[in-house]
């Protein structure tokens, strides 16, 4: 059977988003006779950032700037509030006399519309009529996945079998971290999607106990890293990591009162790296020079993920510190984990499952205080070898255990939905 797997992206493999697909997508080709990758929110002639295995196709599908197309949906949506599309009914309720809910499904719909409109234009001069399956591959629970939808029913006569799957992370699972507690056409995409794979247990079952008559159609299939090797740690004082961008919701800010806590007792040797940006870096920046005038610090920005990994495997690394108040299952952690390093981080989404207090590292409360997090610190810096060789080699464990892309992606692709028939 020739099989080919179409898979809709927000912007890989261009640009620097969606790093994470990078481990996978070395998967592909075993699975599939064809792979086309379509990333559908970038702006016309973004240069190409990554480097794919051979025979996988790309292309940027985008015919306008993204500003120019997302103020034609918002338009488009004015419009649909007095002549409703047959999508409304899936939500009607649900909205409810809530004008900005409706003004966000109709900007989705009509968003989604256009980028399918724009996806299947390119398709049609891909020259895939002629395979036996066709498998569409969303990597999130939200405009991709309706673009999926509708690229469903247009090939369901062109192949003997045509599949639609689902991945689902953070913002695409959670309602609560919508400004309007939202997130269009749930049920709608469940009932046209043949699989939803959560990243985690837990965005797992916050999808079944709010639509249990799709239990059957939710399994969780973990993110994976690749296997770069052990890392090694600090002779003297720790280094900690932290990756992730600099945004609100990370709460970088509160990894600098953890720092200066803990330089104020005067008795520890810290050196804080951050891989990662956002437009708060200035201001961060600015603080680290007001608050810490002796712990060594430095920020790395945006970095290839393969320099993410050259990074680990060349520095001393000891502890790899999160303070987000919200998470899917960080492949960040996935990736230090990968390495041995234990972790430090609030209990959000996923987290518990690649972190283990008393195992691998300490998990702290949502709202911990920097003095919860500072007292760890100084435990784990206390600790002789034996101890953090335990902490080391169980993160170690962990990860080989659930996160290893060696095994993680060819048990995903063997899943009764995606194996061949």
């Amino acid at each position: 059977m020739k099989r080919c797997l179409i898979m809709i992206t927000s912007g890989f493999p261009y640009g620097i988003s969606e790093t994470y697909i990078e481990s996978e997508v070395a998967f592909l080709k075993d699975h599939f006779e064809r792979v086309i990758i379509l990333p559908i929110e970038l702006d016309p002639g973004e240069p190409i950032m990554r480097a794919l295995p051979e025979g996988i196709e790309y292309y940027n599908v985008s015919q306008k700037k993204q500003s120019v197309a997302r103020t034609g949906d918002i338009v488009g949506g004015l419009r649909n509030i007095f002549a409703p599309t047959d999508y409304y009914k899936w939500d009607k309720e649900e909205i409810g006399s809530d004008f900005r809910k409706r003004m966000f499904f109709e900007y989705f719909c009509n968003r989604s519309v256009r980028s399918y409109r724009e996806c299947l234009k390119v398709l049609k001069n891909c020259g895939i009529d002629g395979y036996d399956s066709i498998t569409v591959y969303s990597y999130w629970f939200f405009a991709t996945a309706f673009v999926g939808v509708m690229l469903k029913k247009y090939f369901i006569n062109k192949a003997a079998e045509v599949k639609l799957i689902s991945r689902a992370h953070g913002y695409d699972v959670y309602e609560e971290r919508n400004a309007l507690n939202y997130l269009p056409l749930r049920r709608f995409l469940l009932e046209n999607c043949d699989a939803v794979y959560p990243c985690s247990d837990v965005g797992t079952e916050h999808i079944v106990s709010r639509y249990p008559e799709y239990a059957d159609k939710v399994k969780t299939a973990h993110l994976g890293t690749i296997d770069a090797g052990l890392g090694t740690q600090s002779e003297e004082g720790l280094h900690i990591v932290s990756c992730s961008l600099i945004t609100d919701i990370k709460r970088i800010d509160k990894i600098i009162d953890i720092l200066e806590k803990l330089e104020k007792t005067g008795k520890y040797k810290i050196k804080w790296t951050h891989i990662g940006d956002g437009n708060r870096r200035p201001e961060l920046e600015k603080s680290v020079r007001k608050k810490l005038k002796k712990t060594d610090t430095e920020f790395l920005g945006n970095i290839p993920n393969n320099e993410v990994y050259e990074f680990y495997r060349n520095n001393p690394v000891d502890l790899f510190i999160s303070t987000s108040k919200s998470e899917g299952l960080p492949v960040s952690m996935m990736e230090a984990a990968s390495f041995g390093i234990p972790i430090v981080s609030t209990d959000v989404g996923g987290v518990r499952e690649i972190v283990e207090s008393g195992y691998n590292g300490q998990l702290l409360g949502e709202r911990a205080s920097a003095d919860e997090f500072a007292d760890f610190i100084k435990r784990y810096y206390g600790m002789d070898k034996s101890e953090r060789d335990f902490y080391r080699e169980n993160s170690r464990k962990l990860w080989e255990r659930s996160f290893n892309a060696g095994k993680a992606y060819p048990d995903f692709f063997s899943m009764p939905v995606l194996s061949r028939s």
